[in-house]
């Protein structure tokens, strides 16, 4: 027998004896082998106390969507502020060339940079729609409005429509939609129903169960991929292929193995499409061809 994985305050019990405090861990879930095949990713959450001085025990069958955090994405918004570009170069500049800094490194530097300077500000258009609108009108309501003050919240309250535009417009990644074409909830509309599509509900692991968390789906999807390109098999095929005559000259096999110059590299990153999807880095198109 095996305890199941845990999350949470695994002190179950709390009470007094005498004049002390005691916590005490009474309550936990176990499983055997059989249990495991089954239910390979279970696991067990102690939950908050709630009138009672014993916690309540949580068995779940799936592994917990709560432990996959959101991957950082680079935001079209992002450029019109002025201190992103400080903090990018600050973060690209930072690395030594004496220790050797790859390009990825830097990038993952300059994201998890990003990713601080972002939690510090408040992106959220519609919240700042909201928040303008209601000073806009207290403005107004005042006897005495003072008109640079409206002029100001006119100006952040345009600002904040066109970030909102600009997100759900990243968003959507509508290609027909010429520039300027403002209507944000054809946008909004666009994604939601791009996240039906593309949703996988469940899938179904080796053993038939099916598998409906976030983290559970991805262990499966793992475990198929690594078996299906993992090779069992150790015989030499070299014999079938000795009678065919090679394809590739020397003088293109040059060519295909010489270093890549600035130029390409320059061509291939202004050949991507500004919007189109980020990479494993989160970094879009737009992110190179802008810094």
């Amino acid at each position: 027998m095996s305890e199941l994985p845990a999350s949470g305050n695994d002190l179950t019990w709390g009470g007094m004896r005498g004049n002390l405090w005691i916590q005490s861990r009474l309550e936990r879930a176990f499983g055997n082998k059989s249990w495991f095949r089954l239910f390979h990713v279970s696991n067990q959450v102690f939950l908050d106390k709630r009138g009672s001085d014993h916690r309540p025990v949580l068995v779940k069958l799936v592994s917990s969507s709560e432990a996959y955090k959101g991957s950082f994405r680079f935001d079209s918004r992002f450029l019109n502020k002025p201190v992103v570009k400080e903090e990018i170069k600050k973060a690209w500049l930072t690395n030594h060339p004496f220790f050797n800094i790859s390009v990825a490194d830097k990038l993952k530097k300059v994201r998890k940079t990003l990713s601080k300077w972002k939690k510090t500000q408040n992106l959220n258009a519609r919240d700042n729609i909201v928040q303008i609108k209601k000073e806009f009108e207290k403005v107004h309501s005042d006897p005495f409005p003072s008109m640079n003050r409206s002029a100001f919240l006119r100006r952040e309250l345009i600002k904040a429509y066109k970030e909102e535009e600009m997100f759900w417009r990243q968003k959507s990644k509508e290609k027909w939609a010429v520039k300027g074409d403002r209507n944000t909830k054809f946008y909004h509309a666009s994604v939601k129903a791009n996240r039906a599509k593309n949703r996988i509900n469940k899938l179904v692991d080796a053993n038939g169960m099916p598998q409906w968390s976030e983290a559970a789906k991805g262990e499966v999807a793992v475990e198929y991929f690594s078996t299906l390109f993992t090779s069992n098999c150790n015989e030499d095929y070299s014999a079938f292929f000795s009678g065919f005559s090679a394809r590739v000259t020397t003088s293109m096999n040059d060519q295909l193995i010489r270093p890549v110059s600035k130029a390409e590299v320059k061509e291939a990153v202004y050949a991507i499409k500004a919007a189109s999807a980020p990479g494993p880095d989160g970094m879009t198109g737009l992110f190179f061809q802008k810094y």
